[in-house]
């Protein structure tokens, strides 16, 4: 079997630890510094864009991008979900094996994509979060903006869980694969390697497939102040990897995941 571009990552992500610091929030939930390295280009934040304000119950759909995005209501009109976000970025045909698809910039506060005028490399309009890497499945982050990640559900996770969550310094590739799932491992969404948060999810290498690391919920703080739970799903079309002639799944790059602002 030829050696995939996820494989490749993979072995980098080996190569390459990621610096974790569990760093205690202040009571004011105050995240440390990073370096603008973590970020896949300069910062062109602006904060200036209307929000896509979205009804409680309602769906809408993104600015350059397919998929979309719903908003709760009730109890949860605060929770909004993207599904099958996807962008075509002329990269991935749908018909390819482990190819990267470019990056997806994503504003949490604006709830929408952050479009990419044709030749440039990052969005003129402000943005928070960046997907890049094989199947889009890996972080990175605007400068200004601060991840952290905690082992606790999504539903039950509330401010004050900053202080205990775990200060995440975004390595090269950005923050994605966390557990490997050797040939021969069955298949599980549990981190082999609790001690350290290092990804959102397992790569199972039977079947090539990116398994969410169960109640592992990211915390993003934005160069503004919002502090956001974010739950990363899948990579795959309607959430569900089908294989392809390869024999291995291929329908990634549609991403799926919930937020929720915490402040």
């Amino acid at each position: 079997m030829k050696t995939s571009n996820f494989q490749r990552i993979v072995k980098g992500t080996k190569k390459s630890t990621m610096l974790l610091a569990a760093v205690a929030f202040a009571t004011s939930v105050s995240f440390t510094s990073c370096n603008k390295d973590d970020a896949p280009g300069a910062d062109l934040s602006l904060q200036n864009e209307t929000a896509q304000v979205i009804s409680p119950g309602a769906t809408a759909t993104f600015t350059g991008a397919a998929g979309s995005i719903s908003r709760g209501s009730g109890a949860n009109n605060g929770i909004y979900t993207v599904a099958n976000y996807f962008i075509d970025n002329g990269i991935l045909s749908g018909t390819g094996y482990h190819i990267p698809n470019g990056f997806y910039y994503f504003d949490l506060s604006e709830n929408d994509n952050a479009p990419v005028p044709t030749g440039s490399t990052t969005p003129t309009v402000s943005w928070d979060i960046a997907f890049g890497g094989t199947g889009n499945a890996y972080i990175t982050v605007n400068s200004g903006v601060r991840l952290k990640a905690i082992d606790k559900a999504f539903a039950s996770v509330t401010l004050t869980d900053t202080t205990a969550a775990t200060l995440i310094s975004i390595a090269a590739g950005g923050f994605g694969h966390d557990g490997f799932l050797a040939p021969g491992t069955p298949s599980s969404d549990v981190d082999p390697t609790p001690a350290s948060i290092t990804g959102w999810a397992n790569y199972w290498f039977d079947q090539h497939t990116l398994i969410k690391i169960a109640n592992r919920t990211l915390i993003f703080k934005d160069a503004a102040g919002n502090v956001y739970a974010f739950d990363f799903e899948s990579v795959y079309e309607n959430a569900t990897p089908i294989p392809g002639a390869s024999g291995f799944p291929d329908n990634y790059s549609r991403l799926h995941f919930r937020y929720k602002k915490l402040n």
